[in-house]
């Protein structure tokens, strides 16, 4: 028997089922052991958090445009001076204010799409 017919023969052999068993056994464990607990959002406190969150998020968005603005008015500068000091601390602050201007504005689409997954709970 060839190798290449020995390798066919081991991979038909191979059953999904089999492989997936200990994780279906996990799956069914954890449903016999659901405690039961859900997530309340009303809390008292819950209204004030999302008002605060909602304010840094505004916070940080303004800054982060009034940095990606401070970068590039340096930058430019630096280049209509030929500064290569200017132009390199203009481009420093230009990218990581725009990194910092991505980050805030995928933080609310984020945790909306993670609080909105269904994992069968």
């Amino acid at each position: 028997m060839s190798l290449m017919t020995h390798l066919v023969n081991e991979v038909t052999l191979l059953d999904p089922t089999v492989l997936l068993g200990p994780v279906d056994a996990v799956g069914e464990l954890a449903a016999k052991i659901d405690p039961g607990i859900t997530p309340n959002s009303s809390l008292p406190f819950t209204t004030q958090l999302r008002r605060l969150a909602g304010g840094a998020l505004t916070v940080l968005g303004i800054a982060a445009g009034l940095f990606v603005a401070f970068g590039a008015v340096v930058f430019v500068s630096g280049k209509v001076s030929r500064s290569q000091a200017a132009q390199q601390f203009g481009a420093g602050w230009l990218g990581w204010a725009m990194f910092g201007a991505v980050l805030i504005s995928v933080a609310s689409p984020m945790v909306a799409w993670i609080t909105g997954l269904d994992f069968g709970f």
